[in-house]
């Protein structure tokens, strides 16, 4: 084997171990190792080690992940000021959220309670009353016709004449008879509220 020609290919495939003085490489070769030639020795390695093809891959894939992560912070600092008025927006909205929620308790029970004027037996309750006070007015129209006294919702104190009478009457007798159709429906269950 050529000695010239292994020292040519270690310059090639080496080339920084090739740039050291070749004192320097046969010391390190055949003296046993002192504290300075130990440093030389860990040099070496390391030259030689960054040498290596997958070490030269792996520097070149951590300068760029390096890099990366260099341009991501730089980006984040970018968006700090929005990301913060964002986060203030946020707790901002989580606080209303949080009131909102300790007050609806106190909303949920006005609510049922301006409900129930509109549950179905509440509305049995006001179509029966609204059906016994139409037939009170028609009867108090008669009784105030017969007797000759104005009607009490007639601005004038003069009796009514029969075509006023008979008119009015058939009004309030006409929604009469419809409302105690609908409770008489109502009470036979062929009518159901919408809740």
């Amino acid at each position: 084997m050529d000695p010239t020609g292994a020292a040519q290919r270690l310059a090639e495939e080496y080339p920084s171990i090739a740039a050291l003085p070749r004192e320097m490489l046969e010391e390190l070769a055949s003296s046993p190792e002192t504290m300075e030639q130990s440093q030389t020795q860990a040099q070496l390695l390391e030259a030689l080690v960054d040498q290596l093809p997958a070490i030269q891959t792996l520097n070149a894939e951590h300068e760029a992940l390096v890099e990366q992560v260099e341009a991501a912070a730089a980006r984040n600092n970018a968006l700090r000021p929005e990301l913060e008025a964002l986060r203030r927006d946020t707790q901002d909205a989580f606080t209303k959220a949080k009131q909102y929620e300790h007050q609806w308790p106190e909303v949920e029970r006005a609510l049922l309670e301006a409900r129930k004027r509109f549950t179905p037996e509440a509305m049995q309750v006001r179509l029966h009353m609204a059906v016994q006070q139409l037939h009170d007015e028609t009867e108090k129209l008669v009784n105030d016709f017969i007797d000759g006294l104005p009607p009490a919702t007639s601005p004038t104190s003069t009796p009514m004449d029969d075509t006023h009478f008979v008119r009015h009457y058939c009004d309030l007798r006409t929604r009469y008879h419809l409302r105690a159709m609908q409770y008489e429906q109502y009470t036979r269950q062929r009518v159901q509220w919408k809740a």
